[in-house]
């Protein structure tokens, strides 16, 4: 008796163990599944942040095209402002140029500088001595030079 005993006692131990073993397998089974299915969340997850970035990298490609667009551009109007700024002080040195002639004209005319001291008399009371005029190279006045 005591060895039928022993294999029900082995019997109930081994089915114990059996009914162990089933549900450790559920169990691992369940973390499988449960594995399998994050793994598949985290796979989509990666193919939509790929996706992302590729969408980012060919918005930052088009952007860098646009910028050395821009940058030509720019450089293109930088020299035309260079040749305009040249041509700006051509310009006004010219026009400096002619306003000093003008204002050393004007003071030989209306000043009379640039004259000896009889000969600025004389300009200046032309006006008030009559048929005293200009004829040649120097003044006159009744025909004779003054």
């Amino acid at each position: 008796m005591s060895e039928r005993a022993q294999i029900q006692s082995r019997q109930s131990s081994l089915e114990t163990e059996t009914q162990q073993a089933k549900i450790r397998k559920a169990e691992l089974t369940s973390r499988l599944v449960q594995a399998q299915s994050v793994e598949q969340e985290q796979s989509e997850a990666i193919l939509k942040y790929r996706e992302a970035f590729e969408a980012v990298t060919t918005e930052i490609a088009t952007l860098n095209q646009k910028q050395k667009d821009y940058e030509s551009e720019i450089a293109g109007m930088k020299e035309k402002l260079t040749a305009y700024d040249t041509q700006l002080r051509s310009a006004q040195a010219g026009y400096h140029s002619e306003k000093s002639r003008l204002d050393a004209l004007t003071n030989l005319t209306e000043r009379y500088e640039g004259y000896g001291g009889s000969v600025k008399r004389v300009m200046e009371q032309k006006a008030s001595v009559p048929g005293t005029h200009r004829r040649g190279g120097g003044y006159h006045q009744d025909g004779r030079t003054v």
